[in-house]
């Protein structure tokens, strides 16, 4: 998913791509931030009762993050998509970038991140995190 360098294309793509998030999930925007330099670079920051979500741009591409609203959870750690992916599916997907695999994984399997967010321990959930991020950086980096 590339974006053009302007808060109005950050808010297109959500308009576009993530509207069943408002319409069926009661999500809202809490926070919001455009720093023109360098291309442009945009945060949106979405809440509902479970989570947070951080759609943000950088260098024209769009990322997602997501933060469970849970006891225990480390403020301020947010999971990046692929690393969601990793913990539902099981399997690696190479970006944390929000592309036709990553958006459709949402679409898809939502309710599943969900019941994850609803039903983890956040202490036991960050250290799984944690650990994806071991094993992602070891397949990257070597």
């Amino acid at each position: 998913m590339e974006v053009g360098g302007t808060m109005k294309n950050l808010l297109y793509c959500l308009a576009t791509d993530f509207l069943w998030l408002f319409e069926m999930y009661g999500f809202r925007i809490v926070d919001s931030l455009w720093q023109s330099g360098f291309g442009g670079q945009g945060m949106i920051k979405l809440s509902n009762e479970t989570m947070y979500i951080r759609f943000s741009t950088d260098r024209h591409q769009v990322y997602a993050e997501f933060q469970p609203r849970l006891e225990n959870w480390p403020d301020g750690e947010f999971i990046s998509v692929d690393l969601l992916y990793s913990r539902i599916i099981g399997d690696f997907i190479d970006t944390a970038m929000m592309n036709e695999q990553t958006t459709g994984f949402l679409k898809e399997h939502f309710i599943d991140v969900i019941d994850l967010f609803q039903n983890s321990d956040g202490k036991e959930l960050s250290e799984e995190v944690r650990q994806l991020k071991r094993e992602r950086a070891k397949r990257l980096f070597g």
